[in-house]
């Protein structure tokens, strides 16, 4: 980006302004400007800031305009001007200063823009979940909202937070004042791999524990993984969770462990684990059952005794026998209700702590996501207290632990760690939630929120699904402009059965985006929303299914070049003439799509996964390959072949199995007027390239490249789950939607 220049003035009308305080005397009304408008260097995220020096008698205003329109906040001596178009080109900005007698109008500056290789921000505000190591709110942590029970934060002998960022697949560590450094796993890397801190890979961490050596403890997919102080991990017990496997005692490996929801530890270096039953792990690795109880908090009382939450109850249990004991709560019992210990009553939902006092503290909720979580004191003699209600109903708590002379708590929703005092008051330490909303304009000053799939028009406008904003498709124009194009109204439907996970745009200008399983919407260019298929709307057999003979949601849609659709499911391809959908063709194309893709030429492409069902992981043998089916009677088979990273030509090529049986959606691919795709390869983070002619390219990340968006080139991306090629550009230019950082960006390639 060039510094601005100014080009031309207005200089002499303003000179004439100053020496006309013609009226035959009273209060001069001219303004003098004193220095024309300046602009200081560009900042990180692209914005530009000028400020106008003027005087006059009279109380001044100004209105800084944009290529001759008014800019957003553009009312003061100084406005910042977020980063232009990332078309290059000019901009020109001026500021008109008025004193309710006479205005005069600035010099116009010249802003140059020339976006970088790599990646450029387009719309939204990257930050909150994540992957950061840093201080406080520069750090980031991943985000999650679902229930699993799961307790990831512990205190370790040095008085550091240890958390597990379970869907970043590691294990952070936060000291005292806030500074966040990761002490196992790589990134979105997931994979059981003993070995030294470079190497060593997490798969599914979850409960967690520290050690007064120093060592942590983490469950993993079945496993129980030590990480050594100096970052070695190894594996103590356990095998790695292959369905449903019985929960077996034994020595190392030969011990079946389940999910691991909670962890503690007693002075002789035990582990107690919760993982369905309630498990004794011996430092030499001998697990045995202690009980059969489900417990979803555990916490080793200062009297040597075990205490267990299982959901109503908080019982005691003497580590040597195993022996249980009611100590607080009523069986059955869901709601949140202090009393003594047989009154009390508890939501399903608590984390228990022992505070530095010896006192027994909850963090207690009757539900996740539409009720508020409260402290509560659960005395010696089982009474219980409410304390305070610290975190409202928007709150994931994932982790609560006693630190100091207070506690500290994971709001997984808002990727927080915070410190709270036994009075109830929180205290945010790193982390922090991210800049999603509903706002629309240009650059930084935007706001999305969960943003999930994007298409581009013949103009060149992309059209963007912003899944949190409840069915709010929106729009960003060819230079830049973010605005809210329609709400899509599922006709009875829940806003949860529209998916949005894909969007297609017609020759038209109409766009398309499946609705609940196997069904179909259409946005028309007024951004009215008709339903084109009902919901369970596409068979393999054709015609309009019911009951069990309906297929199941779609993995992939694009429009061709005639207007009609391409849609996909695990199980078939169709196309749709949406002037008469319920006509819909099943194509004779291989089985097995992930994803579709079609451009200007007419040409359309297909990913399969082969064999399908799908299964997580994939069965040894599975491949990933990229086919032409423009002919759907006669694909050409293009690359890929059995799961891997590799870039060559034809089969030599490998692509990446997909991050987990739920997210093959995000295999999204776009193509170009000739016949290139683009695909996002999730596994190995990174963007390909395919050719025409079938050669496979690696045009952005790879495995080794950290899960984080970074500007410029070579630049990172967070989580890109959607693509799309910017029209006439030659494949250069890619839109890209990061869903973690909750933006939009433009890859540029060389």
């Amino acid at each position: 980006m060039s510094f601005p220049t100014r080009a031309g003035a207005p200089a002499l009308a303003a000179l004439c302004l100053a020496l006309s305080a013609c009226g035959g005397g009273g209060t001069d009304d001219s303004i003098s400007i004193t220095a024309q408008p300046q602009a200081a260097a560009p900042a990180d995220d692209g914005s530009t800031t000028y400020t106008v020096q003027a005087t006059s008698a009279l109380p001044l205003s100004y209105q800084w305009t944009i290529n001759g329109q008014p800019a957003a906040g553009g009312s003061a001596a100084s406005v910042t001007v977020p980063s232009p178009s990332l078309d290059t080109g000019d901009e020109q900005v001026a500021v008109t200063i008025s004193n309710g007698r006479t205005s005069v109008t600035s010099d116009v500056v010249t802003l140059h823009w020339t976006p970088a290789l790599g990646v450029n921000v387009l719309a939204g505000a990257p930050g909150g979940p994540g992957y950061q190591d840093g201080t406080g709110t520069q750090a980031r942590f991943a985000a999650w909202d679902y229930n699993d029970y799961a307790s990831y934060l512990t205190t370790d002998a040095n008085g550091n937070l240890v958390l597990t960022d379970a869907n970043n697949v590691l294990v952070r560590r936060i000291t005292p004042a806030g500074v966040v450094t990761t002490a196992a796993g790589q990134a979105g890397d997931s994979r059981l791999v003993d070995g030294p801190a470079a190497t060593a890979r997490l798969a599914a961490p979850s409960g967690v524990t520290a050690d007064a050596a120093g060592n942590v403890y983490v469950g993993d997919l079945g496993v129980l993984r030590r990480i050594a102080p100096d970052g070695t991990v190894s594996s103590v017990a356990g095998t790695p969770i292959l369905g449903n496997a019985p929960l077996v005692d034994g020595v190392g490996t030969a011990a079946y462990l389940g999910f691991i929801y909670a962890m503690t530890h007693d002075a002789a270096g035990n582990l107690y684990i919760a993982d369905g039953w309630l498990r004794k792990v011996t430092p030499a690795g001998v697990v045995t059952t202690l009980t059969k109880t489900l417990y979803v908090s555990l916490a080793m009382g200062p009297d040597g005794l075990l205490y267990g939450f299982d959901g109503n109850v908080v019982r005691t249990i003497d580590p040597a026998t195993g022996h249980e004991s009611a100590f607080s709560g009523q069986a059955g019992a869901s709601d949140v209700a202090d009393g003594n210990a047989a009154t009390a009553t508890f939501g399903p939902h608590g984390l228990l702590a022992f505070g530095r006092d010896g006192e027994l503290m909850m963090l207690n909720s009757t539900g996740y996501g539409n009720v508020p979580w409260v402290l509560r004191r659960v005395a010696a003699d089982g009474s219980v207290t409410t304390v305070a209600e610290p975190l409202g109903s928007t709150a994931f708590v994932g982790g609560f632990t006693a630190v100091g002379d207070g506690f500290a708590v994971f709001d997984a929703s808002h990727s927080a760690v915070l410190l709270l005092d036994a009075s109830g008051h929180l205290t945010p330490l790193a982390g922090g939630p991210g800049n999603t909303g509903l706002v629309d304009g240009r650059g930084s000053a935007t706001r999305l929120s969960n943003p999930r799939s994007i298409a581009v028009d013949a103009a060149g406008n992309a059209y963007l699904s912003d899944q949190t904003n409840r069915n709010v498709i929106r729009k960003i124009a060819p230079d830049g402009t973010v605005s809210t194009y329609a709400t899509v109204a599922y006709d009875g439907m829940t806003a949860d059965t529209g998916n949005f996970w894909h969007l297609a745009v017609d020759p038209s200008g109409n766009v398309y985006s499946p609705s609940g399983l196997a069904g179909l919407y259409r946005i028309g260019t007024d951004g009215s929303s008709t339903s084109v298929l009902p919901a369970h709307g596409l068979s393999t057999h054709g015609g309009i299914p019911t009951g069990p003979d309906r297929d199941w949601e779609i993995w992939g849609l694009a429009a061709r070049a005639d207007g009609k659709l391409i849609a996909c499911t695990q199980y078939a391809v169709y196309a749709i003439d949406p002037a008469d959908p319920e006509a819909y063709v099943v194509l004779p194309a291989p089985v097995g799509c992930v994803s579709v893709a079609s451009n200007a030429a007419g040409q359309v492409f297909e990913l399969v996964e082969n064999p399908g069902p799908f299964a997580d992981p994939p069965p040894a043998g599975t491949t990933m390959t990229l086919y032409e089916i423009t002919d759907p009677a006669h694909p050409r088979m293009m690359a890929g072949g059995p799961m891997g990273f590799a870039d060559g030509a034809g089969s030599a090529a490998q692509f990446g199995a997909p991050l987990n049986d739920t997210r093959r959606d995000i295999l999204a691919m776009a193509a170009d007027e000739s016949g290139d795709v683009f695909l996002i390869d999730p596994r190995n983070r990174a963007i390909r390239k395919v050719s025409a002619d079938g050669v496979v390219t690696t045009v952005f990340g790879g495995p080794d490249s950290q899960m984080r968006l970074t500007t410029g080139s070579p630049g990172g991306l967070d989580m890109p789950v959607a693509i799309a090629v910017v029209p006439g550009t030659g494949g250069k230019r890619l839109l890209v939607v990061d869903q973690f950082e909750n933006s939009v960006v433009e890859l540029r390639l060389p």
